[in-house]
């Protein structure tokens, strides 16, 4: 059984015909002696080499290795008997006579020897073996500390990759189990192949089920890799490493690092060894001892393990863990200076952060007594991802069990939850961000917190706006509004008070020429209040297209002179100005301009893409539309942040487009699409845009009972929304279906209306 070996075998025999000493390193269980095996039996090496011998040191022990039992093994095998005093001549004599490759197993058992007199003569041996003419040695070690006047070429052997895994693991396992639950278990142990080996063979022995494999596996997985015996054995072999001589002249130490590194998802950064273990004064070397022995590896800059030497390293008594203080003071502190500004302390959260963040959550679960610090660092840490790697995280239910019993932990797990909305907002899961700001915001409320109240209230009224839910948006601030006013500052009532006015604009027609000016006076909120004004002024007919632009022309120097979010305000609402002018030239220019002002901001430029390739359809230019539609999917593809939210807005981008290019069949699956995938993340404003457009597709077709059906969907959504549905997309002329071209749904609610 030899699978997924393929490439490091044809390695190794291009070597060895060039009569190369070659070393195979790597952790027990590897495979190591199994690749051995397989070289000295290719057809290549066969005819290379007349002679070839395996010769096993497994079993002996380093503590009393001598020079004299590794050369009664080699004799043994050669088939010689040997004296004392010639048996160094007699056994070179014997692999002088023709080619000779010896293979020597299991090499750390006298490489690390004890005694190292007898150590200096097997190597001394070893490299008069490897000067001989026509002998050539490949061994299998676990360290990289080989005889060091011999030219190694080494080959690391890694676990297997999945497919050939895979083969593995059926070729002992018979039962019915599908890819998908082979590749969780062997992902479970990195792939190791002892480890897979022993899984499947205990699974066939006992009859397992894919299912009780499975549940056996979920609870007892050090035990269920203990069966078999020498180094069929995990525990075995994992033991020979910890009990080599190197390692126990480390003392305690390094016993006790490797139960950090195994605690830690990351392992250990190298670059920060001596800042995480300020009380292990040797452990550069203690790391690069483990390192040699493999029971750790290096990946990229971090110091870790294979998952079984983890699994098995869990089930020691506890040691070491107090060497956590240290690190936990470390990571704590960096967090502590953690800033939307890059610096050095960024760069430690953007190294370090599944380990920091598995940190927190155990002391989260498992809480000493500084509880607002722990809470403070939990808020640092999700900032710190949402600025400078915006990622999903695993302190969700962990944060959403903070207690909440006093009023500073009411504070603190707002706080915390605060934090937790602004991440979900960034990466686009807005269900989530409306539920943790809420919930935020409700605590605050309980503490007297109201002016942080109202930004977790606002920032969940965004994510309902967003998401198209623009009467709940309204509610939510109305109400909150109406309890906090009087506890409210001025700029955050302006704040507040902004985001109700903008779900306003998008769902009624009432009291529009009223919108925005309560916080035309804020500071913050000035220029973008007067677009914002005029926007809504235009959407809902108060005033032309051209009154807007030449409005919006008068205040030009004031907005571009602003920072980069009033700039694509004011430029997004001259751009519809000039688009409901039919200047769809003039209005794709100025997104360009807009393009090019934000340039590097991932989100923005992905909005902008979105309203130029809509603009380009206008134009007629539909190759140029359909590009910068599948920029704008290269664009996400490539950031952390993208959501479903964000591709099904593009799809239905696509979709509408590909109905301007008068390719029905092609719009409708784009659009089927949308609609079949929109309740994953919960946003019914692109639902309905793409219901209505595939009502205008039917009504193409000529299907109008389908289209009815279509409309009809439309409406629900737009009463779930609170949005009137002639006010479907009032604010996204570029984006939205032009009645005039696409007559269907104004037809079907004219017909409403007069029915």
């Amino acid at each position: 059984m030899f699978f997924g070996r393929e490439q490091l075998l044809g390695a190794i025999n291009a070597m060895l015909i060039q009569d190369r000493h070659i070393a195979l390193i790597g952790p027990g269980g590897i495979g190591k002696s199994t690749l051995a095996k397989a070289v000295m039996n290719e057809d290549v090496i066969i005819g290379h080499y007349r002679r070839r011998f395996f010769v096993s040191y497994s079993g002996m022990n380093p503590n009393t290795v001598t020079f004299a039992s590794f050369m009664d093994r080699l004799a043994s095998v050669l088939g010689l008997r040997i004296s004392d005093a010639e048996g160094s001549r007699q056994i070179m004599t014997n692999l002088g006579l023709s080619s000779v490759l010896v293979v020597l197993e299991d090499a750390e058992t006298f490489e690390d020897a004890v005694d190292r007199n007898e150590a200096m003569r097997i190597s001394d041996f070893i490299v008069h073996v490897a000067n001989t003419r026509g002998a050539t040695i490949m061994l299998t070690s676990r360290t990289s500390s080989n005889a060091r006047r011999v030219s190694w070429t080494h080959f690391d052997v890694p676990p297997l990759e999945r497919e050939p895994a895979r083969l593995s693991f059926r070729e002992i396992y018979h039962n019915e189990i599908s890819d998908k639950e082979i590749d969780e278990l062997l992902a479970a142990v990195d792939f190791h192949p002892l480890s897979i080996s022993i899984l499947a063979y205990t699974a066939r022995e006992n009859q397992w089920s894919a299912k009780v494999l499975s549940d056996r596996w979920n609870s007892q997985r050090s035990e269920l890799l203990q069966s078999g015996d020498g180094k069929d054995n995990l525990e075995f072999t994992i033991r020979l490493s910890l009990e080599s001589p190197s390692v126990k002249a480390l003392g305690h130490d390094a016993l006790h690092v490797l139960r950090i590194i195994a605690f830690f998802p990351q392992g250990i950064n190298q670059d920060h060894l001596t800042c995480l273990f300020p009380s292990v004064p040797r452990i550069s070397s203690i790391t690069d001892t483990l390192c040699r022995v493999s029971l750790v590896h290096t990946s990229t800059a971090f110091v870790t393990m294979l998952a079984p030497v983890r699994l098995f390293l869990e089930t020691l008594p506890i040691a070491g863990l107090e060497l956590l203080k240290d690190i936990r003071s470390m990571y704590y502190k960096s967090l502590e200076e953690i800033s939307r500004e890059k610096n050095s302390r960024v760069d430690f959260l953007v190294s370090d952060h599944l380990n920091i963040e598995c940190l927190i959550a155990i002391d989260i679960a498992q809480p000493p007594p500084d509880i607002p610090n722990i809470t403070s660092a939990c808020r640092r840490f999700l900032l710190g991802l949402k600025w400078h790697k915006p990622r999903h995280t695993s302190l969700r239910p962990i944060v959403s069990s903070l207690p909440e019993g006093t009023p500073l932990e009411k504070a603190s797990k707002a706080e915390c939850l605060f934090a937790l909305g602004c991440l979900f907002y960034e990466l686009s899961n807005f269900r989530f961000a409306v539920e943790v700001q809420s919930a935020a915001s409700t605590l605050f409320v309980a503490v007297g917190k109201h002016n942080d109240a109202a930004v977790c209230a606002s920032n969940a009224a965004l994510a309902y706006n967003t998401l198209g839910y623009f009467s709940r948006a309204q509610q939510l601030l109305h109400d909150f509004i109406q309890s906090s006013r009087q506890y409210l500052d001025e700029k955050r009532k302006a704040a507040t008070c902004f985001v109700l006015d903008w779900s306003r604009m998008h769902s009624s027609s009432k009291d529009i020429d009223k919108l925005f000016l309560h916080t035309m006076d804020d500071s913050w909120h000035r220029l973008k209040s007067r677009v914002h004004h005029w926007q809504a002024r235009m959407h809902h007919g108060y005033n032309t297209p051209e009154e807007v632009q030449k409005y919006l022309e008068s205040i030009r120097l004031d907005c571009m002179s602003s920072d980069v979010w009033d700039c694509w305000a004011f430029l997004r609402v001259l751009a519809d100005s000039v688009f409901l002018q039919h200047k769809f030239d003039a209005a794709f220019r100025l997104l360009a301009q807009a393009q090019e002002l934000v340039n590097g901001n991932f989100s923005l430029t992905t909005s902008i893409l979105t309203y130029k390739s809509a603009v380009a359809s206008h134009m007629g230019d539909h190759d140029l539309s359909r590009d910068l539609s599948k920029r704008c999917i290269d664009t996400l593809n490539v950031v952390a942040t993208s959501s479903s939210t964000d591709f099904l807005r593009i799809l239905y981008i696509q979709g509408r487009n590909e109905l301007y290019a008068r390719d029905y069949s092609k719009a409708q699956r784009f659009l089927a699409d949308v609609v079949a995938h929109c309740d994953t993340c919960g946003n019914i404003e692109t639902k309905a845009f793409s219901l209505r457009a595939l009502g205008e597709v039917k009504v193409l077709f000529g299907d109008q009972m389908k289209s009815n059906e279509y409309f009809v969907q439309t409406m629900q959504l737009c009463k779930e929304g609170g949005v009137p549905p002639e006010l479907l997309g009032v604010c996204e002329p570029m984006i939205q279906l032009d009645d005039e071209r696409f007559p269907g749904w104004k037809r079907f609610l004219d017909e409403r209306t007069t029915g």
